[in-house]
């Protein structure tokens, strides 16, 4: 192969003899992997993987013919070894391949909660059922508290369900943004009426009518009422604040909380697809994965703040739009 093909490669390839000595590595080897020039010992930049026993082996009888994923401070690589033919150098070959693991784990750790989460509902509704099948039907008062039961069950499937389609098509892109021009004061009202706070809890509302921001209604209506409805469950007592702010060319949405806060771990993995805190709230762990992904699908940001047993800020910003009497 070419050199110059090599030094333009991602992955990182070295040719090593038989003594473990360096023949050649490309740029991306020396970032990789800190080899040094022609001439130096392969080191072994891994602790749990030898990469030297690796090479070693390669020039053995039975060389290995498999890839090995190695991990290494919170990073992957893929390694793979070709043992020497005519030349008298054996080829190592190292991938970063962090991105794409990291991926693949989100998503099977994502099927598996997702099965946790409709396997719960469904096994209560299916207990239910015995039950009833068992002789309940018969008792009146007993029949109708198992039909309740099956009919909260439901309606949480039917959330939960609702929340995966969203929260699906809004990664794979099939739920596009139509950008307009958004009042969010009327939004923010909207989204107050409809929580359910504690008792003693205020919500208030603080927006001039002047304030808009260019959204999609819908996918900005979906993410605050998320972010204020987990305001909501972890705030009993104190107050619930929506507020917008024009900022220049900017519009700031924050929804402010005097709830049960967040510790640093907690407020790391906020946004993380099924993270509950260990508070015992009910909920999916979706709310603010799906805020965050409606927030960004409409070209703006979102950050949280939070201080455990003070209170949770999360801050919205997007395009200003100035409201026209």
């Amino acid at each position: 192969m070419p050199e110059r093909v090599l030094t333009q490669l991602p992955q990182g390839v070295v040719l090593v003899d038989s003594n473990l000595v360096i023949d050649y590595a490309n740029p991306a080897a020396e970032r990789l992997l800190g080899v040094g020039a022609p001439g130096d010992p392969l080191p072994d930049p891994w602790p749990d993987f030898s990469l030297r026993e690796l090479a070693a082996n390669l020039f053995r009888t039975d060389p290995p013919t498999r890839g090995t994923l190695v991990e290494s401070d919170h990073r992957f690589f893929w390694v793979e070894g070709l043992p020497p033919s005519t030349a008298e150098t054996a080829i190592l070959i190292v991938d970063d391949v962090t991105e794409r693991e990291r991926a693949r784990r989100s998503e099977r750790e994502f099927v598996e909660n997702a099965a946790h989460e409709l396997r719960t509902p469904l096994a209560a509704i299916v207990s239910v059922m015995d039950v009833l099948e068992g002789g309940a039907k018969d008792i009146p008062e007993a029949r109708d508290r198992f039909l309740k039961h099956i009919r909260v069950h439901s309606e949480r499937l039917s959330r939960l369900a609702r929340s995966l389609l969203v929260l699906a098509r809004l990664q794979t892109g099939a739920e596009q943004p139509r950008l307009t021009v958004v009042p969010v004061g009327p939004l923010l009202e909207e989204i107050a009426g409809r929580l359910d706070p504690a008792r003693g809890v205020e919500v208030s509302v603080l927006s001039s009518a002047e304030t808009g921001a260019l959204a999609d209604r819908d996918l900005l209506h979906r993410a605050l009422a998320n972010v204020a409805e987990n305001s909501t469950k972890h705030t009993q007592k104190g107050e619930i604040v929506l507020e917008a702010r024009g900022n220049g060319t900017t519009t700031e949405i924050e929804i402010r909380d005097t709830g049960l806060g967040m510790t640093d771990e907690e407020q790391a993995r906020a946004f993380q697809r099924f993270y509950r805190s260990s508070n015992g709230t009910d909920g999916f762990g979706l709310g603010l994965a799906i805020a965050q992904e409606a927030v960004l699908a409409i070209g703006g940001t979102i950050e949280l703040e939070s201080k455990a047993g003070v209170g949770t800020r999360v801050r919205v910003a997007l395009p200003s739009a100035k409201i026209l009497g």
